[in-house]
């Protein structure tokens, strides 16, 4: 783990497949295993009969729904059929609803499914410390609210609460800002199943459970009050696992404002790290392909001063409205610095999987077509996809789309991308990585869920030279 920058957060994400259950893990430099929670996703369900349950199923089938119809409005006959105003209004109410649809989704998972262990997600770093202050009056909280414990000597305790959990509670944030009690709660829940898995029998009608609340919301605000600003970190790897691949856990309330990048394994990324420790690609000798089917005229048209700017002052060369063949294509991606193309799909109709996957190196690619970055179902092996042949070829980071979109929306959030990352011909005050350029355009988007959660980045978060 010695690669992993000190400022970064590495977490796994995947499900369980044996019960559906959602598995959480958090890697760090120095760290010598990952910490690990295996979160029941019926657990609020369980404790009370009024909260919804929401099961793995239930989600999949869901997003697949919103997808698929927001596909279906996307497509060439639904599009061609657009005659009249009426008809565009209804197209574009449409468009919102989903896009309303999407944003409830994300915020049902981040409740139902990680709840009070959203803090995982948190940037601000813990103070070791003020941890352990806060672990002893914490502790103390219990001695003093569960029969198991208020018994006997605190000093007798044979049942610890781990590190990793004690920065759950410090990372949720201001008890009274939370969106529900049942957050805060859902932490105190964890910790009284521990002591009971582990021995500590107590029946939980016997168990203060509001007296327990209100004083660690307290111990949580003098914590808060004494790190007003906390260190954070700079950059959050997730490692999602084949069967939650198609959320766009980068849109969550929790990560929707953090520098994020994926990655399908933590292997490959360590190799990835250790082939590009500078994370700074030279924005110089780039290529392009713009509008290669010819159809995308106005893109083509929004996109035409940052192409020349690029070709004039950064020695990028490429083609316009002109099918390359897949002999230039695998030009483009292996010499050049970077590759930008914008175009339908990820550019698969004009080079083969196989092509890429040999290539000893990938320049670091834009994708900026509808499904770029889908993967598809590969049944028990891992899925399949774009964004997969490039990683295999060496490629340090690619930028796709998880579905269709619409192209004036992806167009606005491409070229805002562009400004911010420093490849634009406009000027910018301060360049960034790729990251936080993409976070930052997300809003960009007039649907700022249907179109703007489908960009997402595979690899390091690169800035340019």
């Amino acid at each position: 783990m010695e690669k992993i920058p000190e400022d970064w957060l590495v977490i796994s994400v995947d499900v369980c497949s044996f019960n559906g259950d959602l598995l959480i893990s958090k890697i760090n430099k120095g760290m010598k295993a990952p910490s690990l929670l295996r979160l029941p996703l019926s657990r609020h369900s369980s404790r009370t009969i009024d909260e919804e349950s929401f099961s793995f199923e239930d989600a999949m089938k869901e997003l697949r729904t919103i997808i698929e119809e927001s596909n279906k409005t996307t497509s060439k006959v639904r599009v061609s059929s657009i005659n009249t105003l009426e008809d565009r209004q209804k197209w574009h109410q449409e468009r919102y609803d989903l896009d309303i649809k999407l944003c409830e989704f994300l915020d049902k998972i981040e409740y139902c499914w990680i709840g009070g262990f959203k803090g995982i997600f948190n940037q601000n770093k813990v103070d070791l410390e003020q941890k352990s202050q806060f672990r002893e009056k914490f502790l103390g909280i219990l001695g003093q609210n569960i029969p198991s414990r208020s018994q006997r000597n605190q000093n007798s305790y044979s049942i610890q609460i781990d590190d990793f959990i004690i920065e759950l509670f410090l990372s949720l944030g201001d008890p009274s800002e939370l969106v529900s009690t049942e957050l805060l709660e859902d932490l105190i829940y964890f910790v009284l199943d521990i002591l009971l898995f582990h021995g500590e029998e107590n029946a939980y009608d016997e168990i203060d459970i509001d007296n327990i609340y209100v004083e660690v919301e307290a111990l949580i605000k003098e914590y808060l009050m004494m790190n007003p600003a906390p260190p954070k970190y700079k950059h959050t790897i997730l490692i999602v696992g084949k069967e939650c691949q198609s959320i766009p856990w980068e849109s969550l309330p929790s990560l929707r404002g953090s520098s994020t990048t994926r990655m399908p394994s933590l292997s490959m990324l360590l190799n990835l790290l250790g082939e590009n420790e500078k994370m700074v690609v030279n924005k110089r000798n780039g290529s392009f392909v713009l509008n290669p089917s010819g159809d995308l005229v106005k893109t083509e048209g929004r996109f035409e001063e940052q192409i020349e700017d690029l070709c004039q002052n950064h020695n990028w060369k490429g083609m316009i409205g002109k099918k390359p063949s897949e002999d230039e294509f695998a030009k483009y991606v292996h010499d050049s610095n970077l590759f930008v193309y914008i175009g339908h799909g990820g550019g698969e109709q004009f080079i083969r999987s196989t092509t890429l996957k040999k290539m000893d190196k990938i320049a670091p690619s834009l994708l900026l077509g509808c499904s770029s970055a889908a993967l598809r179902d590969n049944n028990f092996l891992e899925p399949y996809g774009t964004v997969y042949s490039y990683l295999v070829g060496g490629c340090p980071m690619i930028l796709g789309n998880l579905w269709d979109v619409t192209d004036k929306d992806i167009d606005k959030f491409s070229l805002s991308l562009l400004k911010k990352w420093g490849l634009s011909s406009s000027q910018v005050e301060k360049s960034m990585n790729i990251s936080d350029a993409v976070r930052l355009s997300r809003d960009e988007c007039k649907l700022r869920f249907l179109n703007g959660a489908a960009p997402v980045i595979y690899g390091l978060p690169l800035s340019l030279l």
